[in-house]
């Protein structure tokens, strides 16, 4: 395993500027891909995990957190200061969230495995429009062939093929048709007798 080390100025990062943070995050997605040998865990839950660390805390961390953030926002008289409001919405938000990560991971494996079937069913069902799309466009061909494409049966099955209409029934036309070639050779047949 490889140690990436870097000297990291925070000065530089603290002042916000894009080209120092992205370089900064560059390299520690360079670390983190070394760690993990560039391979996501799929089966990391960001949420749960905040769950079991947020067990282990005391309550007097998240007391001073949030004494410490009171103090900051009274001292920084700027006008990029949060409200209280959106503060305490911020912390409802995460206990709400860290309330439901146990069922979010449950469900979200169930949304998952529903995925993965659904893909499979799709996948199933392309195979099968393949094939029968391969199965008519081999009948397109034969009917299609010099020899046989004046025959009344090729011609019906051509009115079937190329119907543009869905609403309308194609088979009736391609009977219809069919039993008027078969009327007029037998009464050829009959005049000829």
């Amino acid at each position: 395993m490889t140690i990436l080390w870097q000297h990291v100025e925070v000065s530089r990062l603290v002042k916000g500027r894009p080209l120092d943070n992205l370089e900064f995050l560059q390299w520690l997605k360079r670390y983190c891909d070394s760690v993990n040998g560039g391979i996501m865990n799929e089966n990391y839950n960001p949420v749960e995990r905040r769950v079991k660390v947020g067990k282990d805390r005391n309550h007097k961390c998240s007391v001073k957190s949030s004494k410490s953030l009171q103090t900051n926002m009274i001292n920084s008289g700027s006008g990029n200061t949060l409200s209280p409001n959106r503060t305490s919405g911020t912390k409802q938000f995460r206990s709400n969230e860290a309330a439901g990560g146990v069922n979010s991971s449950v469900e979200i494996q169930a949304l998952s495995k529903e995925i993965t079937d659904l893909k499979s069913a799709v996948d199933l069902l392309e195979k099968e429009r393949d094939f029968y799309f391969a199965k008519l466009r081999d009948i397109e061909i034969l009917c299609q062939t010099p020899e046989v494409e004046n025959f009344s049966m090729s011609v019906a099955i051509k009115k079937v093929l190329y119907a543009d209409d869905p609403k309308e029934s194609a088979l009736e036309e391609a009977q219809d048709y069919l039993n008027q070639r078969l009327n007029a050779v037998e009464d050829e047949a009959e005049i000829e007798a």
